[in-house]
């Protein structure tokens, strides 16, 4: 641990975005956010013919139709309820079902 720690602030010495403070009884991480960019207008523009590309998807939709593909559902739990039913999902989603 000591090891990759050494390396992590070599790495993070050169970086001014990432601090790394190990003075503590656990190393504390600081990652500053990003500056924005502007998005130049072919960006913007391929984006709204992408955009155009796509069907408007109600997300409650999506979300159980990835749900029947993947099975991702079954890693979520309930205190209430195990396993979580597929229609407990929807909520998740704040939509109505």
């Amino acid at each position: 641990m000591i090891v990759v720690t050494d390396r992590l602030l070599h790495v993070f010495a050169k970086n001014e975005a990432v601090e790394l403070d190990v003075s503590g009884p656990k190393p504390r991480l600081t990652i500053s956010p990003l500056a924005s960019l502007d998005e130049p207008d072919s960006l913007k523009r391929l984006s709204k013919m992408i955009s155009d590309l796509l069907p408007p998807v109600d997300l409650t939709e999506l979300l159980l139709e990835i749900n029947a593909h993947t099975g991702f559902a079954d890693e979520f739990f309930s205190m209430l309820v195990k396993p979580v039913p597929e229609l407990m999902i929807c909520p998740s989603a704040s939509a109505p079902c």
